[in-house]
């Protein structure tokens, strides 16, 4: 059994419920990293030229300051999102319900601005990402 494998109840309850929620699996030094990272690029980002292609910006601003909503790919944008989406304690969690042939189809990171914010309505995503293997998790880091 890998160290930080899910226990059977939690298994279940994936099986049950397609939710498992695992509080505090990360650690505060780990967190403080991807929240460096996504300051950097947020703070660097909306100047740069091609910056829609990194993130999305909010329609409305924050006392004229410009709000970002999303940043594209941060996988493929900065090592911190590469050793956090590889990072054991994740892995051995996803094994744990799909086994451990694993895969990352994309990476995106949403962000949840405290007075500014576009809704987004409830949809599925398996109209945008089609696939015919229903092996599939969605790993949230909040």
């Amino acid at each position: 059994m890998a160290q930080f494998s899910l226990n059977s109840e939690q298994v279940d309850e994936f099986r049950r419920t397609g939710v498992v929620l695992l509080p505090s699996l990360l650690d505060r030094p780990t967190l403080d990293s991807v929240h460096e990272v996504i300051d950097a690029i947020v703070d660097g980002a909306p100047g740069e030229k091609g910056a829609d292609a990194i993130l999305e910006i909010e329609p409305q601003t924050d006392d004229g300051r410009v709000v970002v909503r999303r940043i594209y790919d941060p996988f493929e944008r900065h090592q911190v999102f590469r050793d956090l989406c590889t990072d054991v304690r994740i892995m051995d969690a996803v094994a744990s319900l799909i086994g451990s042939d694993i895969n990352l189809h994309h990476s995106k990171l949403n962000m949840k601005p405290s007075r500014v914010g576009s809704a987004v309505e409830w949809h599925q995503d398996l109209a945008y990402f089609p696939h015919t293997n229903d092996d599939l998790v969605t790993g949230l880091v909040y």
